[in-house]
């Protein structure tokens, strides 16, 4: 009996077959450093090597930590391209699978349904990407942004999708609200919008539709104030905090905006107008001149504070102010 053998004692001079299918389907929506990972333990099955590699070794290698190591081999696995097998301690069986026999092969595609379903999640991804890269592309003055969508916004819109469930649909409402209704591009509060949206359970585009229905006046009052105050030159956006200040201005106080205006008009006297700013004048011009005003549904007085610093500051919501701010307010009294 024959024993073929092949010799090569140079790493670097040696080859390693990737499917194409892995490529255009389980590729894209994976982490890149669990796409080294795949790729890394793919060349140790079709190269000779002397001793295979520990998961810490692979994390070295990489530069990344072995946790992460073996949370990339979990995720292949659990996306049925390998199996990964705990043996003991800090031992593992990994074995690669020939993605292409186990979807083509009419037996074992009827018992894998996870493939298909990989296949077709990745074309309605890779679907959505083409068409945000599209508007993304547009000029400026057309509402893009005049280049195409990049890597870490895509990473971002797979993240979306993988843990917060989101639909394409719903990205693609998500980011088109922010990016062409709101005209902010910054990739960051899209996120936020994202994030805010998983905290309360949305997850479908109806749920996603209604939900910035709800918050469209709302969104535009942040937007006046934010943009009569100058702050629109910042080059970011409102913050959250920010917005809860406007809200207690609005709910809590039942001020106009007329009134939250004229508020505004008194940063002139600073050169760094605030929302925190803001809020002490209104707090002086409206709250604390009227001993009987308390906020709707809240048994916190507003009464005018005494002469003590620490009697102030039991009174304010002493989070949006330091020491200056409260000295100042006490002088002005």
């Amino acid at each position: 009996m024959n024993r073929f053998e092949f010799i090569n004692n140079n790493d670097d001079i040696g080859v390693t077959i990737v499917e194409n299918i892995f490529i255009n389907h389980f590729m894209p929506m994976a982490r890149g450093d669990y796409v080294k990972v795949y790729l890394y333990g793919l060349k140790c099955t079709q190269n000779p090597i002397s001793e295979m590699p520990s998961n810490k070794k692979i994390a070295n290698t990489l530069g990344m930590s072995e946790g992460d190591v073996v949370k990339a081999f979990k995720y292949w696995h659990e996306k049925q391209v390998l199996t990964f097998i705990h043996t003991d301690k800090r031992n593992y069986v990994i074995q690669y699978k020939n993605i292409s026999t186990m979807i083509f092969t009419p037996e074992k595609f009827k018992k894998n349904g996870s493939y298909s379903e990989t296949i077709e999640y990745n074309t309605k991804k890779q679907s959505l990407f083409d068409e945000l890269s599209k508007e993304f592309e547009a000029s400026i003055e057309e509402g893009g942004l005049g280049r195409p969508i990049s890597h870490q916004e895509m990473e971002m819109f797979s993240d979306w999708m993988e843990d917060y469930s989101f639909s394409t649909e719903t990205v693609k409402l998500i980011v088109n609200t922010c990016l062409i209704k709101r005209k902010i591009k910054q990739r960051k509060y899209w996120n936020a919008v994202a994030m805010d949206f998983h905290s309360k359970g949305i997850k479908t585009f109806d749920e996603a539709a209604m939900e910035f229905n709800k918050s469209d006046k709302r969104y535009q009052e942040y937007q006046k104030i934010f943009k009569y105050l100058g702050l629109n030159t910042r080059g970011t956006f409102i913050t959250k905090p920010e917005e809860n200040l406007v809200d207690k201005w609005l709910d809590e106080y039942k001020l106009s905006m007329e009134q939250i205006l004229k508020a505004c008009d008194e940063t002139i006297a600073t050169n760094k107008p605030s929302f925190k700013y803001v809020d002490s004048v209104i707090y002086s011009m409206y709250i604390n001149k009227d001993k009987n005003t308390k906020p709707q549904n809240s048994n916190k007085q507003y009464n005018k504070p005494s002469s003590t610093k620490e009697t102030i500051q039991a009174d304010l919501d002493y989070e949006y102010y330091n020491e200056e701010d409260i000295i100042k307010m006490m002088s002005e009294d």
